[in-house]
């Protein structure tokens, strides 16, 4: 009887485990149904060191939906371009607490761009963990060009630039890889030069964070800050995973200092170098003193 007794304690320890192991997975979502949105894209959050960014969309009757959608990198591999201001239409599954306002999207269409990216199956698995389609040896773009093949899915390589031309690179089972080779030098639109940035014009401008235009699956997020006097200052900001691994963010209505300079192939833009949001405190430096992009060391 005893030893019955004790055997039942640990089937119950055992399946409670089981259980508590289940509820506490990275996603609770219901795949009993799919559920329909179509609208335009409000805003795209990055939360810092969330892996998987969220995306509000505002529906045609002046409703917002939350939805989470996949890792950065995935948007990336599939070529899959998401911005803010897009017209889309998701197809996602609610989560299985009602208490939570969110959604998870499968599916993803860009009606503007006619492209669509799948994030999870009619069951809800999602599709960057399945198979590991993404691994395998990867050949990076040549100077200025992303991304490269690989054996067994695609590997994505580093552009080519000034300091880090482009070539074979390795993809591990993320779809990421590093492009470092023999491929011929240039900067990071494959333009040749140690750097493609006029340095002596560098500036600092103080304002208002008037306008964000973030966006997954493309290399260059900016925003608009507007100074005391009014005028409208365009700056790039270089990827969106950037600004959220290193716990950086920028909304509307932040004061920022940014510290600019203008690109000599592309004159009519500025590029940020550092950029510090007044309102949170935070810094984050994009580029090193010689207009290299840290987010391609």
């Amino acid at each position: 009887m005893k030893r019955s007794y004790l055997t039942l304690i640990l089937m119950a320890l055992i399946g409670s485990g089981a259980f508590l192991a289940a509820q506490t997975g990275p996603i609770h979502l219901d795949p009993s149904q799919l559920y329909h949105f179509e609208g335009m894209v409000a805003s795209i959050q990055a939360a810092p060191g969330n892996g998987t960014p969220l995306f509000v969309l505002q529906t045609a009757d002046g409703g917002e939906v939350a939805f989470q959608t996949g890792p950065y990198w995935f948007f990336d591999v599939a070529g899959f371009v998401l911005a803010e201001g897009d017209n889309v239409a998701v197809d996602a599954f609610a989560s299985v607490d009602p208490a939570v306002a969110i959604y998870y999207a499968a599916r993803i269409q860009n009606l503007d761009a006619g492209a669509e990216i799948v994030l999870r199956d009619d069951s809800g698995v999602p599709q960057w963990t399945s198979g590991r389609q993404f691994g395998g040896h990867g050949n990076g773009g040549p100077s200025g060009q992303n991304p490269g093949n690989g054996h067994g899915g695609q590997g994505q390589g580093n552009q080519g630039d000034g300091s880090n031309p482009g070539g074979n690179g390795s993809c591990d089972g993320s779809g990421r890889g590093s492009a470092r080779g023999n491929g011929q030098s240039g900067d990071e639109n494959g333009q040749g030069g140690a750097t493609s940035f006029a340095l002596e014009d560098i500036q600092v401008v103080t304002g208002t964070v008037t306008v964000t235009s973030l966006a997954l699956g493309q290399k260059d997020s900016s925003f608009i800050l507007t100074d005391g006097s009014g005028a409208a200052w365009d700056i790039r900001v270089g990827p969106l995973w950037f600004l959220a691994a290193n716990g950086f963010t920028l909304s509307v209505g932040d004061g920022a200092e940014a510290t600019v300079a203008s690109r000599a192939s592309d004159p009519l833009h500025l590029f940020a170098l550092q950029i510090k949001n007044l309102t949170t405190g935070a810094t984050i430096v994009l580029r090193d003193d010689y207009g290299f992009p840290l987010w391609r060391r």
